[in-house]
């Protein structure tokens, strides 16, 4: 990867549609081609490309979830070989880190899996992943976004078990795709960067799919706006400038 390229391609991976359609229909995105379930929206140039799981062919529902994005991200690559990845999408944040509904978040430090319990020497490692990000102070602080440990499962709720591993890898977000995205990202070289809005609070006691009902118009409403200001940033940068940045 040459770092001291300018930025001609993006790539957003989202897995749900209703989480897309605000940058789709503000970037004027329309539908191009695709593999398997993935659907791939882009302009003339093809400068940004949203890319969707799809939908479920028996229930009619979005993809979500690591299997979804993981192929997701693979077409992505393939199809369009965009120069940065971000996923993109909403999350449940954590009241004793001080999430609120609507926050919108840039992943920091790390990316990592609380649901792969493989209580094996070196596969207690793997499962849990730990992928590493970039250091995000810098578009933190100028996109005005909150900052956090992602973690990933494929669950909407979670199980006692579960939330022990989100607070002993200090996660600050919950979601169903981030860790396997950054995974893709890191076989195929690719740089990498998570952007969630908060629709529930892992740690409120209310269910987590009340919530997530209730909020999830805003929070997508709210990661429209945060991604808009972050790809118009990243364009006015070099990749080495996206991956030394700092304050």
């Amino acid at each position: 990867m040459n770092f001291n390229n300018k930025i001609e391609k993006i790539g957003i991976v989202f897995a749900m549609k209703g989480e897309a359609l605000p940058t789709i229909q503000h970037f004027k995105l329309e539908r191009i081609k695709g593999n398997y379930p993935i659907e791939l929206y882009g302009n003339a140039e093809n400068k940004i490309v949203v890319s969707l799981n799809g939908t479920c062919s028996v229930t009619g529902v979005d993809n979500v979830g690591t299997q979804p994005a993981t192929l997701n991200t693979y077409v992505l690559i393939n199809e369009v070989n965009p120069d940065i990845i971000i996923n993109a999408g909403t999350a449940g944040g954590f009241a004793h880190s001080g999430a609120k509904i609507g926050d919108v978040y840039i992943g920091s430090n790390r990316v990592v899996y609380h649901d792969r319990r493989i209580p094996l020497p070196n596969f207690d490692t793997y499962g849990i992943g730990n992928y590493e990000l970039i250091n995000t102070d810098f578009l933190a602080e100028r996109i005005g976004l909150k900052q956090g440990i992602i973690s990933t499962g494929n669950s909407l709720d979670h199980v006692d078990r579960d939330m022990q591993l989100m607070n002993q890898n200090n996660a600050s977000l919950k979601d169903m795709e981030a860790a396997s995205v950054a995974w893709v990202c890191q076989l195929m070289n690719k740089l990498f960067i998570p952007i969630k809005s908060v629709t529930d609070i892992v740690d409120s006691g209310i269910p987590t799919e009340i919530e997530f009902k209730a909020n999830f118009k805003l929070a997508t409403q709210n990661l429209n706006l945060k991604l808009i200001h972050l790809i118009d940033f990243i364009y006015q940068k070099s990749l080495e400038e996206i991956v030394s940045s700092k304050k």
